[in-house]
């Protein structure tokens, strides 16, 4: 099965659990190739599904919700200086760190909680949640990422979420699969998979035994 996936959404939350679902359904071959953003299914014949990042639909294809909408503001403990909690209008005026897929992203969150959302169009751009999370670790301001992408980070305190009251945005992934082959086994196998494994925790090590017949 040819697969692609987001490379943050991969290395953060897809690879950490995929050891289970290759010990569990060895007679399925997953292979990742490059990921493209917002492919249109009806064309690509090179792809039989592929996680993306959005609002559902894509032409040619049929889409299930996994995860993401559960957004978090994350930075460094240092940057607030002992501080743990900060109040929404706080937090703005602080550097926010922007993604440039989502641009609209941090405005949709001042929003939200009745903020201007002009505090919410300014600040340095990344093309990859890894960047954004990477710059948050060395204190360069707050993100606004998918909680399913920081939470080895959260438990850890590398980094901290400052404002807790939750927050939906309008995106999120979803398992997209190319319309003409959702009936395939092997894709109704990997999407049952992934979806029941959405609130279990990602081992961090796959089993001794997996590691031994390796």
């Amino acid at each position: 099965m040819n697969l692609s996936a987001p490379p943050t959404f991969a290395i953060q939350w897809l690879l950490p659990r995929l050891h289970q679902f290759n010990s569990e359904q060895p007679e399925i071959s997953l292979n990742f190739v490059r990921y493209r953003h917002s492919y249109h299914f009806d064309e690509d014949q090179d792809i039989d599904a592929s996680i993306q990042f959005g609002g559902g639909e894509w032409p040619g294809a049929v889409s299930y919700y996994l995860t993401g909408k559960d957004t978090v503001p994350i930075c460094a403990p240092d940057l607030l200086k002992g501080k743990n909690v900060l109040m929404p209008d706080q937090l703005v005026q602080l550097t926010l760190l922007h993604a440039v897929e989502v641009p609209y992203a941090w405005q949709d969150w001042c929003n939200y909680f009745g903020l201007d959302g002009k505090n919410g169009r300014v600040g340095p751009r990344f093309d990859q949640y890894s960047l954004i999370i990477k710059a948050a670790q060395l204190g360069m301001g707050i993100g606004l990422v998918p909680r399913c992408l920081v939470e080895d980070e959260l438990r850890s305190g590398q980094l901290i979420n400052p404002v807790q009251q939750p927050h939906l945005a309008r995106q999120g992934y979803f398992l997209c699969v190319k319309e003409d082959r959702e009936n395939i086994p092997a894709i109704n196998t990997l999407r049952t998979w992934l979806l029941a494994r959405l609130s279990e925790p990602a081992d961090q090590e796959p089993p001794k035994e997996r590691i031994a017949s390796i």
